[in-house]
């Protein structure tokens, strides 16, 4: 799964960012997890398009009755600067 997104600089200095998407499911699992994160420097007054890539088996959880790894069926995923910014921008998806 890719992840898509457009940053602006504002500013009139060159800057750097680093974006960061989170996976959290349902049940007894955290509700977000850190799944990939990419490092972005945007020009003074620019807007750049970058990608971060979540491939399926990171998004796997470990049950240790069975000894296996597993999928759920829906995960919701957060994309922001930080763990808090990306409780604000969310999308869900069904597996």
């Amino acid at each position: 799964m890719t992840v898509s997104l457009k940053i602006k600089n504002i500013g009139s200095f060159d800057g750097k960012t680093v974006v960061q998407v989170y996976a959290g499911a349902d049940g007894d699992h955290p509700v977000k997890l850190l799944k990939g994160f990419r490092k972005i420097n945007v020009p003074a007054g620019e807007e750049v398009e970058e990608t971060v890539t979540v491939y399926k088996d990171d998004l796997k959880f470990y049950d240790e009755k069975s000894g296996e790894w597993y999928l759920e069926d829906r995960y919701t995923f957060y994309v922001g600067q930080d763990s808090e910014d990306a409780m604000r921008r969310k999308l869900e998806v069904t597996v």
